[in-house]
């Protein structure tokens, strides 16, 4: 798969990836088990609240897909310091 095959799409708290799967790229080989057929695939996942959704990026290497989907910032912990009066 290659960047052109992959869309990633952020809709309010609904993020869907869509991809298209060409079939195998050696004809010679016989593939023995594969989870996703060749074709169009589409998975869509419902995101919480708490997550940064301008931050969230991907990358695509050696055919693997990997989201990285941050928490806001409003919603990580912080420390606060104690000043004397």
């Amino acid at each position: 798969a290659s960047e052109q095959d992959v869309e990633i799409t952020v809709d309010r708290n609904v993020l869907t990836i869509s991809a298209r799967r060409a079939g195998p790229s050696r004809p010679e080989h016989r593939l023995l088990l594969s989870e996703v057929e060749r074709g169009d695939f589409r998975r869509t996942f419902t995101l919480p609240e708490l997550v940064d959704r301008d931050s969230i990026g991907a990358t695509l290497r050696n055919g693997v897909l990997t989201l990285t989907v941050p928490k806001a910032p409003a919603i990580l912990p912080r420390r606060i310091d104690v000043r004397s009066a």
